[in-house]
């Protein structure tokens, strides 16, 4: 998030993810027994393929590109792991 938010901001997008985060570990698994109780568990595998390509296509639609953090490089450089 640090990437795609400028700082004046970023308090802003954390303050809604994290209960969008809090409230989708809540009510995945109540959603997820409604479903598989009323349509079955094998429907389960029809929503899964529909979820995974809306998860595909949503963040190429609404999330801005991220910052390149330097020039652009011809070689590859390894990420900084020594933190």
């Amino acid at each position: 998030m640090n990437r795609n938010f400028e700082r004046d901001v970023l308090r802003e997008a954390f303050s809604i993810f994290g209960p969008l985060l809090g409230i989708a570990t809540v009510a995945g698994p109540i959603l997820g027994g409604f479903l598989v109780d009323a349509a079955g568990w094998r429907f389960m595998f029809l929503i899964d393929i529909a979820l995974s390509i809306a998860a595909f296509v949503a963040p190429s639609a609404y999330c801005p590109p991220a910052r390149a953090s330097g020039p652009p490089s011809s070689t590859y450089a390894a990420p900084d792991c020594s933190r």
